[in-house]
């Protein structure tokens, strides 16, 4: 189905996702239970019990007891969309640590206020931008330090946004506080000055013994835009950093020409969705075809007429299901004094749906197409039924 690579095209994309975040994509105004249905089947859909997609489970912060489930590709997934996402590399898919999974499911939330922009549900070929997390993949260069000797230094974004149209590269450092702001030590390397200096090398130090280029230059010579963007988790330490990163570029006597923003989760949403383009809106998806149980042949001079089309019969174990349910309520009923004390439009209710379900029943059984009208009579049970019953 379109829809099972649009959901294995998110998961490889963002790697791991909640099924709230999958039903704000593909599955918009749909009860969760429809999505764990169809990311269960997923699960199972290869020989041996094995599929295309993983749950993996976290405990909450603070040692809160709820479990949070995630779902991402095995590799026989990400193998199946792999295609359909050209610019993504392979990447491990073992199951992450519980620091790692709920880190990367809050920064997911801004991948999927992005993809959701413009509407949903949305296919992962049809986004404007791309989304890169290759956290295992980090970024190495070398430039000169303070002693003229070639040092290697190694950037690992969170994520990287690519913008074509724009042609800007935003790359995303996920601030949750669990890092220094300022240290006191340069061995700090992931203080978030530290960071931004590094990414300042990164883009603007020249490299090699000609120093004819950057790093940023030779890692991506497509032209685009660098830029840095901080996402924190409150506003007190949106203030903290950006005081810090302003003393830093302070005191640097050739500050890079980079721009550095440091946002909440709000501001780098409202941020990233308006630096979309603006004529961009997702596909409308395709109707789902109506599929009758059973379809005549139309001769040629009869196609076109208008004959309406067959009824869709019941099947008897349905049938059956909703026979025994009510059958249920009315054993409940009666162990608790029975219908007595009910109302006169009450009593009617239940004879009319006890009526209707025998005859559903009997409909079921002959394979009948009719329509219910109401008058139709409860017929004696046979011996067979009651003793069923």
């Amino acid at each position: 189905m379109p829809r099972d690579y649009d959901v294995l095209g998110f998961l490889a994309i963002a790697r791991r996702l909640r099924a709230d975040q999958l039903i704000a994509l593909s599955f918009p105004g749909r009860h969760i239970t429809i999505v764990y249905r169809r990311l269960a089947m997923l699960a199972a859909a290869l020989p041996g019990g094995v599929g295309y997609v993983r749950q993996d489970f976290f405990f909450g912060a603070r040692q809160e007891r709820a479990k949070v489930a995630a779902w991402s590709l095995t590799n026989d997934g990400f193998n199946a969309v792999a295609p359909l996402l050209p610019y993504l590399r392979a990447y491990s898919t073992a199951p992450a640590v519980v620091a790692s999974l709920q880190h990367d499911l809050w920064l997911n939330d801004l991948f999927v206020a992005m993809a959701t922009a413009r509407g949903a549900p949305v296919s992962p070929g049809d986004l404007p931008f791309r989304w890169l997390c290759d956290t295992d993949r980090p970024i190495a260069f070398r430039t000169l330090d303070d002693d003229a000797e070639f040092k290697t230094n190694l950037l690992r974004p969170d994520a990287i946004v690519e913008l074509p149209l724009a042609k800007r590269r935003i790359f995303i450092e996920a601030e949750r506080g669990t890092h220094t702001i300022s240290p006191s030590s340069t061995m700090n390397t992931g203080a978030t000055t530290m960071k931004a200096r590094r990414y300042g090398l990164f883009v603007a130090a020249p490299i090699g013994p000609e120093a004819r280029t950057t790093a940023y230059r030779s890692a991506f010579p497509d032209g685009y835009r660098p830029e840095l963007l901080f996402l924190v988790h409150s506003e007190w330490r949106r203030v903290h950093v950006l005081e810090a990163l302003q003393a830093a570029r302070g005191k640097d006597a050739n500050p890079p020409d980079f721009p550095l923003h440091v946002m909440t989760f709000e501001q780098a949403r409202e941020f990233l969705t308006s630096a979309l383009p603006a004529e961009w809106t997702p596909a409308p998806a395709p109707a789902k075809p109506r599929v009758h149980a059973r379809v005549t042949a139309q001769k040629p001079d009869e196609a076109g007429q208008g004959a309406p089309a067959p009824r869709p019969r019941v099947r008897l174990g349905d049938a059956q299901l909703l026979k025994d349910g009510f059958n249920v309520l009315l054993d409940e009923l009666k162990a608790r004094g029975g219908t007595k004390d009910l109302g006169v439009e009450v009593k009617s209710t239940v004879r009319k749906t006890r009526e209707f379900i025998v005859w559903l029943m009997q409909g079921a059984a002959a394979g009948s197409g009719r329509k219910w009208s109401g008058t139709e009579r409860r017929q004696p049970r046979t011996p067979v039924e009651t003793s069923r019953r």
